[in-house]
Parts: C-alpha cells; structure tokens; sequence
C-alpha cells in the first residue's frame, strides 16, 4: 500500500554526511542590501530610537545575493559551515532541487525532552584572541562592560516573560557564562524549566519567537524596522 510505498522511498536514501568537502563554485556577483550607506544611515536611525527611549534593543540585518556561474551545491555549503562553525547547530532544509534553507548558529530556540525544557540566552560579543591570555582578557571585558551585560539581560528577561506564563519551575543560572566559538565569545545564561502537559511546542514557539537575541526589544518595533 501507500505507506509500503514510503517506507521503501526512505530506505533508499542516504543520510550519511560524506567526510571530504566538496568545491562550491566562486560566486561572480554580489549586491548586499542595504548597501554600507543605506546600512549606515539604518544604524543612525537605530541608535537615536534607542536614546529616545523608544526601543532597547535592535538587531539589524542585511540580503546578500550572490550569483553563481551553476548552482552551488547545498549540502557542500553545509559541510563548508560545518568544518568552519563548530559549537553551533547546523540546519539545511531542501523542499525542492532549486531552493534550500542553510544555517550555522550557536543559538537553540529550545529543546524539549518531555516535559523538561531547555533553552539559553546569547548575546554580548568579542572576537576570539590570539592566545590563552588574549582570549580570557576579551571574555573578562564582557564581563565588566555594562553595554554587552544590558544587551545579554535583555535577552534573558525577554525569555523569563515569555515563559513566565507557561512554564513550572523556572531557574536560570545567576550569573553569565562564556561560551566561546571559533571567531568569537559571548555572554550566555542557561534556563531550565517544566512544562505542564497542557503546553506543547506550538506554544512555545509563538511565545519565544523572535527571540531579543535575533530581533530586539520590544519585539514588535525591532522587527518594524
């Protein structure tokens, strides 16, 4: 039947990871936008809305599209991001041979394992130092700057609201940790919590996304702009 049919269409794919990377072509062509301009003027815009009061946080983003003489490969891109991102979660969904979603990053929206959630706040960032030394003193500066510490309390009150109504037992650590990738280092506080059986991860996912640490605060006016 039907589902016989499936079961054979799975059996037959591979899901192993192949060790040796493949070559992505050299792309011909790129146009970023906003362009360093228009992102200039974006980021002056951003910081006199933040000294009004009007929002606390903004995370900015830009498009890059580049033009490939072939279409690149999308799991070659993948283990590329994989042999150059280590520490992170990497992600590619494939719906169709001419479009996929590719992605490398050090932040989980939240993992479930039953009823026990977990998930982190991210933010505050230095690079990477060239020694042991050069490193701790970088990640000692996180610490001390009030900058980088109100950036990361604002993502761990954002996820302590929206939680805060649907969860049990909700702790996080008192104090931010390090945690350190291979270009850079940031600030970041674990949360543990219990879920009641009435909430499931439909729940939670409209409660915690975006989160302030891919969007800003207040959510709604990040996004606006």
């Amino acid at each position: 039947d039907a589902i016989e049919d499936v079961d054979r269409e799975i059996a037959k794919l591979d899901f192993l990871m192949r060790s040796e990377l493949r070559e992505i072509p050299s792309w011909q062509r790129r146009v970023d936008l906003p362009d360093r301009s228009g992102w200039n003027e974006l980021a002056g815009e951003v910081i006199r809305r933040i000294g009004d009061g009007e929002m606390d946080k903004v995370v900015l983003a830009r498009r890059v599209s580049l033009a490939f003489p072939e279409p690149p490969d999308s799991i070659a891109i993948l283990q590329q991001l994989k042999a150059n991102s280590h520490s992170s979660f990497h992600f590619c969904f494939q719906p169709d041979r001419d479009s996929a979603f590719i992605g490398a990053s050090p932040e989980r929206l939240y993992r479930r394992d039953g009823n026990r959630l977990r998930t982190e706040a991210i933010a505050g960032t230095r690079l990477r130092g060239q020694t042991k030394i050069e490193d701790e003193m970088l990640a000692c500066s996180l610490f001390s700057e009030a900058k980088e510490r109100g950036e990361q309390q604002n993502v761990v009150d954002d996820i302590e609201r929206s939680l805060a109504g649907l969860v049990l037992d909700m702790a996080w650590d008192p104090e931010p940790d390090i945690l350190v990738l291979q270009r850079v280092q940031h600030l970041i506080t674990r949360f543990r919590a219990v879920m009641p059986p009435f909430v499931g991860d439909a729940d939670l996912l409209r409660a915690m996304h975006p989160t302030a640490a891919v969007a800003g605060t207040p959510p709604e006016k990040a996004m606006g702009i």
